[in-house]
């Protein structure tokens, strides 16, 4: 919650000032709290390692939390990162971890959302 200082003031005009509470944190819940960058990225590009490791950025794991719970190199996730920023068109960890954390359903296999692999073993 936004409060004004002890002197009553916030360093704004009262007319500027407001409160946060339930009511804004409802109206992010409702969609509009994701920039349109977000559900632009296209995430059928991405590779089935790729999304695991945009899962993991949206958990706010460490290149070497990731590396262990993958188990592969601390240097193969350095690349995988790589990749995901260009195919994104991203350049920082903090946006796929926002991208990762709006479109969750769509990164996961488990989630019943099409599977790339999946898609692709039954056109064979």
């Amino acid at each position: 919650m936004i409060r004004p200082s002890a002197s009553g003031s916030a360093g704004m005009r009262s007319s500027t000032r407001f409160q946060m509470g339930a009511n804004t944190l409802e109206h992010l819940d409702e969609g509009c709290g994701a920039p349109a960058w977000v559900h632009a990225a296209d995430l059928s590009c991405l590779t089935f390692r790729e999304c695991e490791i945009m899962l993991a950025l949206g958990d706010c794991l460490s290149n070497a939390e990731i590396a262990s719970s993958l188990f592969i190199t601390d240097r193969t996730v350095r690349k995988h990162i790589a990749s995901v920023f260009v195919k994104l068109r991203i350049s920082s960890r903090s946006e796929a971890a926002v991208i990762a954390s709006h479109r969750r359903r769509e990164l996961d296999p488990k989630s019943g959302v099409s599977d790339t692999f999946e898609v692709l073993s039954q056109q064979r």
